[in-house]
């Protein structure tokens, strides 16, 4: 026997968030470093570092006139006669070189300068005019950083402060471009809780990003009790489903009446929890 629950569209507009999204400068922990690439080896360094950025509010940020720096000289503003918008959930990669054919296959949204990645050890800043910091990843000597190979955020790791433990991140382990391992753009390789679980099978959402319905399918090792809770990056949780006792889900989610930007998957299985993170967009409420 089981009970699931369905979205309310009044409780939903209440819950994330209001008709129009709104266009703001970012605060602390509102644009977060997910992914860096420091020694590429398809390509020297010089062309092949990057870096990417996700918006984790639920408004548009302005990136032009943001700064990239370390805690040396280090230090590159970003200065665009248009505006540099991103939008919630979107991911935006920073690079040394806009060339796909130099840079080892990638499409970079921005090109810096004066501003490189060390191959032991080093810093990426993301800070504005005031010297206000909007994210800070210090990577030591401990982390691995193995040519041809970028390090990513985990996909359950949402926060400024976790993004700080090299505990949280993983080498990639997908192919992109001229050969290296990485996810430029994309989301992060999968290899967090959602592989080391002990009573999942298999999890999928799709197709994720998602416009108006995404399907969760989902294969338990053995029955068990489940609940499905969909999470804003606010913290806000609203309960999906609720099962005594299942093995084999494919549950169709409608989207019509969520606002665009990041949401987690909370999937409580037994006694243990795992996260999985769908993009939401082109709903304007």
């Amino acid at each position: 026997m089981y009970k699931r629950f369905y979205f309310i569209t009044c409780f939903l507009l209440m819950m994330l968030g209001s008709s129009s999204l709104a266009q703001i400068t970012p605060s602390a922990g509102q644009l977060l470093i997910t992914e860096f690439m420091a020694n590429p080896a398809a390509v020297s360094d010089t062309k092949g570092e990057w870096f990417e950025i996700m918006n984790t509010s639920n408004a548009i940020i302005e990136l032009n006139g943001l700064i990239i720096a370390d805690q040396g000289s280090n230090e590159h503003s970003i200065k665009l006669d248009d505006s540099f918008p991103i939008s919630p959930g979107e991911i935006v990669v920073f690079a040394r070189n806009n060339d796909y054919t130099e840079n080892g296959g990638i499409h970079p949204d921005y090109t810096y300068q004066n501003f490189s990645l060390g191959n032991a050890e080093d810093e990426i800043i993301i800070k504005n005019t005031d010297g206000i910091v909007i994210d800070q990843l210090n990577y030591l000597k401990d982390w691995v950083i193995e040519p041809g190979y970028s390090n990513e955020l985990n996909l359950d790791i949402m926060d400024h402060i976790e993004n700080d433990k090299h505990s949280n991140w993983h080498q990639a382990i997908e192919v992109y471009g001229a050969g290296d391992f990485g996810t430029p753009g994309l989301s992060n390789s999968q290899v967090s809780s959602v592989i080391t679980h002990k009573h999942i099978r298999s999890l999928d959402i799709y197709p994720n990003p998602s416009v108006n319905l995404f399907t969760i399918r989902l294969e338990l090792l053995s029955p068990k009790a489940l609940k499905i809770n969909l999470i804003s990056i606010l913290g806000q949780r609203l309960q999906l489903a609720e099962f005594n006792s299942i093995q084999h889900l494919v549950l169709p989610v409608e989207t019509q009446h969520i606002h665009q930007g990041l949401y987690w998957i909370e999937l409580i299985a037994g006694e243990e929890t795992t996260f999985k993170k769908v993009l939401i967009t082109g709903n304007q409420l």
